[in-house]
């Protein structure tokens, strides 16, 4: 029993236990020291008026510092929020974070913009901002075209809103470019449609472009597909009308041409047009369109 209290005693007090006691109050004082310093810095943060924010956010934005530019109109935001001048800044860092490639934070800091400053002076930018940010996002044909479609919707809804805006026209220009995207994926499954000979699939595919794309390249393709789909189920009046449309509009193509000779080789041409409007199917003169 003696020689467990000697052991004891000399546990708690020890050349080890000491060392073990320096140890830890050493590392509680090294963690005072950091939590103490990092108030410190805080507060320093805090110190600062939104005026000061905003210089330093303005400074890395013209060292192309983005994400700390990024970071200090974040600040701007959480910290005072009812700045005079916090809807330039909620502005300024969407375009930081587009210029960063940061596609989706501009996008929540745009939406917000949009919420927050119907009325605001810049409300055109933003909704064109935004159109940019899903713009720069759009997939080849090959993969899903959620983000074309996202990005056409907000393209028409910038020149829709805000006809008279400097950014209309541009609007209009791009959306041009993902109406063509968006019809040309329409176009590629209607092709594999084709090939597997679904052509009910096909012809609705084909039908969407003429329609809802009719001012994109696809629409002569998307009619001599027609005019093959309709042969190939026994529509021969549907497949010359589809014909007829594409003389009249693209009758020096090479989509006419083959939609001519589609329709010679299944004996399809007849003296007397069929009716509706356009129907007239004549002989292609000079194809320059190159058919893929």
């Amino acid at each position: 029993m003696i020689f467990s209290h000697r052991q004891d005693h000399n546990h708690t007090t020890g050349p080890c236990f000491l060392r073990r006691m320096v140890c830890l109050l050493t590392l509680v004082a090294t963690l005072s020291a950091c939590a103490s310093s990092k108030d410190e810095a805080t507060e320093k943060e805090i110190e600062k008026t939104p005026d000061q924010v905003y210089a330093e956010a303005k400074e890395a934005v013209a060292k192309k510092e983005y994400k700390k530019a990024a970071e200090r109109y974040e600040q701007l935001e959480q910290n005072y929020p009812y700045w005079e001048n916090i809807n330039i800044a909620l502005m300024e860092k969407a375009q930081v974070e587009y210029d960063g490639r940061n596609y989706e934070e501009a996008l929540q800091t745009l939406d917000r913009f949009i919420e927050l400053y119907p009325a605001d002076a810049q409300i055109d930018r933003a909704y064109y901002l935004k159109a940019l940010c899903l713009y720069e996002q759009i997939v080849d044909v090959g993969r899903d075209q959620l983000t074309t479609q996202q990005a056409d919707d907000a393209l028409k809804a910038v020149y829709t809103l805000f006809p008279d805006s400097q950014y209309a026209r541009d609007a209009k220009f791009k959306r041009d470019l993902t109406q063509d995207h968006l019809a040309g994926k329409e176009m590629e499954i209607g092709r594999f449609y084709l090939k597997q000979k679904e052509y009910p699939s096909a012809i609705r595919r084909f039908q969407t472009v003429i329609k809802t794309y009719d001012t994109t390249s696809h629409v002569p393709e998307a009619l001599y597909r027609l005019v093959v789909a309709n042969l190939a189920i026994g529509l021969t009046e549907e497949a010359r009308r589809n014909a007829a449309v594409l003389a009249t509009n693209a009758n020096n193509s090479t989509w006419y041409e083959k939609a001519y000779d589609a329709l010679t080789q299944a004996g399809a041409l007849t003296p007397n047009p069929v009716s509706g409007e356009k129907s007239t199917v004549i002989p292609p003169q000079n194809p320059t369109e190159e058919a893929k």
